[in-house]
């Protein structure tokens, strides 16, 4: 998984913005990338937080 970040310069402070959140998955020999959105990632996350 690949996260790209943009800087922003707020109020003297350094802060981050996610601009493009991508997975790539392997199978045998060939590989493909797919982008997720970062609320779909989020939500997922928490599900699998709450199946445990």
């Amino acid at each position: 998984m690949e996260t790209d970040e943009m800087a922003l310069d707020v109020n003297d402070r350094l802060a981050f913005r996610r601009v493009d959140t991508r997975i790539t998955l392997h199978q045998g020999t060939s590989s493909s990338t797919y982008s997720i959105d970062p609320a779909d990632l989020n939500a997922a996350l928490a599900r699998d937080r709450g199946a445990r």
